[in-house]
């Protein structure tokens, strides 16, 4: 019987970026939040994503309009209580698809 022998080459490289400990463990919880396994799949997701020209957002920073105003914020309150008010009320149309949704918004 003849075999032929295949010698896989590994491709990959070592990075290290020395931090202190307590940096180091606030890292791996915030990896594993994000729902990462480790710190490293983390920085490989980010690495590639960048790599690639992808935009990396985990919605913890605020989008560029800022916060609402405070009198906007306040009125978003009101529209909710008055919603659940109406719905209580039964006044609130639902919808069981979307179709029935869209054929209710054609109607208007």
């Amino acid at each position: 019987m003849y075999f032929d022998t295949i010698i896989a080459m590994n491709s990959t490289s070592r990075i290290t970026i020395p931090v202190d400990e307590n940096f180091r463990s606030q890292l791996a919880l915030k990896a594993s939040s994000l729902g990462f396994d480790s710190i490293q799949a983390m920085f490989r997701y980010v690495g590639r994503a960048l790599v690639d020209g992808r935009r990396v957002d985990f919605g913890e920073v605020e989008d560029s309009w800022g916060s609402p105003p405070q009198h906007v914020v306040e009125r978003w309150r009101q529209n909710a209580v008055e919603h659940e008010r109406d719905k209580a009320r039964g006044v609130v149309k639902s919808f069981t698809s979307s179709d029935d949704a869209l054929e209710y918004l054609n109607s208007l």
